[in-house]
């Protein structure tokens, strides 16, 4: 069994609390912290809206011929490399 969630376990595992990966408990746990803390709360939604940001970004593709330059030169720097 885990001690009482506090602030300082919310940022521990923010990351592994946002993508949904904490054991059932932790979770839990968590969650129950984030009920009776708006300061926590606030750090959730701000690390939501970042992640959901940083998706809609990944939306648009690179111009043709920059994508073009880009793989030439990773090819050329991967032959070089050899």
């Amino acid at each position: 069994m885990h001690k009482p969630c506090c602030c300082a376990d919310l940022i521990d595992c923010l990351d592994a609390f946002t993508d949904e990966v904490l054991d059932e408990v932790r979770r839990a746990e968590i969650e129950q912290h984030v009920l009776n803390c708006p300061h926590c709360r606030a750090i959730i939604r701000r690390e939501l809206r970042l992640r959901q940001r940083v998706r809609e970004c990944n939306q648009y593709s690179a111009p043709v011929q920059l994508r073009a330059k880009v793989i030439m030169r990773l090819r050329t720097t991967h032959l070089q490399a050899r």
